[in-house]
């Protein structure tokens, strides 16, 4: 019985009472039932009910009371104490080493998911050495990836960035071995000349962007099938219209513009006005961009170069074996840069050209030596019409081996 319900029943009892004392007129009986006269008053309940009333209905709730509550008792069941569980552990992120880099292993095209994932392996295998960042997203959604190997607070910083142009995609290439390299001496506590290359580390930081333009670059690799976006896609078959051009393979191979038809290294301030060599919409090729920094890869370049304060710069093309060193014989670093350009020139083999008028303005380099006043370098690679057939590679590597240990020795010696 619950303690609630025997509580009703007590409280029935005491009204039946009430309502015999309060002259109902019933009397009871042996067997019989009659009605008392109204004179006669029920004054002694005990020849109605043998038990008192007064006693029987508390003794009627207190023990119902103290029945049911030894029962609710026994009812009641304390829950056990349970373990709490244990939140789950985040998934470890993957530790790769050098082995596991792409770039060391196959000369085949280098790809953005095979460049992606060595920066990482970089990253993770290095990662008391360099540091890993983006710049951005581009247009059709990849990253800009910024390498810093070196000291963050060192004195010097340089800069090394390639794949600007599209079809140029082995600079890529070229560059991210340099890189794993690099680092590879200096985890051995390997010696180039009389400097170490960890002293090299502890006093210049070598920044690297290895791929500049990851969005054409795909188009370059792969055709429409390289575009992930459904605007991107429209806007390139808008571009092939206004460019007079079928969506080829032929075309789409030799792209060298952003996804969204910029020329990156026609978009620096460095003479952009007066540049009308190339359309004035957007296309596949030498297309300026609606203003210097139009494009977001321009523009990554820009805030990075104004916020690092680098004292080199070597920009990696494909196109002829040459070094391009001078822009408006800017007096106040001409002999740093003819002196810086000289090394690099002796080390690759290719020949140095001066006279920038020669080519399109509104480059990297241009701009990094024309406003920044950084002995800057546009260095080309390989020979023959872009894109190059990877065999080139392995000349295109032995050619540049050492640019780097170069570039920061030349930042430490003046």
């Amino acid at each position: 019985m619950r303690f609630r319900d025997s509580i009703k029943t007590a409280a029935v009892s005491a009204l039946a009472v009430s309502i015999l004392i309060s002259g109902c007129g019933r009397k009871a009986d042996s067997g019989n039932v009659s009605v008392l006269p109204e004179s006669e008053s029920v004054t002694d309940v005990s020849s109605v009910f043998p038990v008192s009333v007064s006693e029987s209905i508390p003794d009627i709730v207190s023990e119902t009371v103290s029945e049911d509550a030894e029962e609710t008792a026994s009812a009641v069941v304390v829950p056990e104490e349970q373990e709490e569980t244990p939140e789950p552990e985040p998934a470890a992120e993957p530790v790769y080493s050098a082995e596991d880099l792409i770039v060391l292993q196959d000369e085949g095209m280098y790809t953005y998911d095979e460049c992606a994932f060595d920066v990482h392996v970089l990253a993770s295998a290095y990662a008391d050495l360099m540091t890993l960042d983006s710049l951005g997203t581009t247009a059709d959604g990849r990253e800009l990836y910024h390498m810093v190997i070196g000291r963050p607070d060192a004195d010097l910083q340089v800069f090394i960035n390639a794949g600007t142009h599209a079809r140029e995609y082995i600079t890529s290439q070229l560059v991210m071995k340099q890189a794993a390299v690099y680092l590879q001496h200096i985890r051995e506590d390997a010696v180039y000349g009389d400097f170490s290359y960890r002293d090299m580390w502890n006093r210049c930081a070598v920044h690297v962007v290895p791929m500049v333009n990851p969005d054409g670059i795909s188009i370059s690799q792969s055709g429409l099938a390289g575009i992930q976006n459904e605007d991107i896609l429209n806007g390139i078959y808008n571009i092939a219209a206004m460019d007079g051009a079928e969506l080829t393979s032929a075309y789409l191979d030799r792209w060298k513009a952003n996804a969204a038809g910029t020329d990156i290294n026609r978009n620096f301030d460095a003479y952009w006005e007066w540049y009308s060599s190339g359309p004035s919409h957007p296309s596949s090729d030498h297309y300026k961009g609606e203003y210097p920094g139009s494009s977001p890869e321009a523009a990554a370049l820009i805030t990075l170069t104004n916020n690092s304060h680098f004292s080199r710069t070597i920009s990696y093309h494909s196109q002829g074996r040459l070094i391009y060193w001078n822009f408006e014989n800017i007096d106040a670093i001409y002999d740093t840069a003819v002196a810086f350009a000289s090394e690099i020139s002796a080390a690759t083999g290719y020949p140095l050209e001066s006279n920038y008028s020669t080519v399109d303005p509104a480059g990297y380099s241009d701009w990094g030596i024309y406003r920044c006043q950084i002995p800057s370098l546009t260095v080309e690679v390989g020979s023959g019409t872009c894109p190059y057939i990877q065999d080139q590679f392995g000349q295109i590597w032995a050619e540049n081996i050492n640019v780097w240990e170069i570039t920061v020795l030349s930042a430490l010696r003046y």
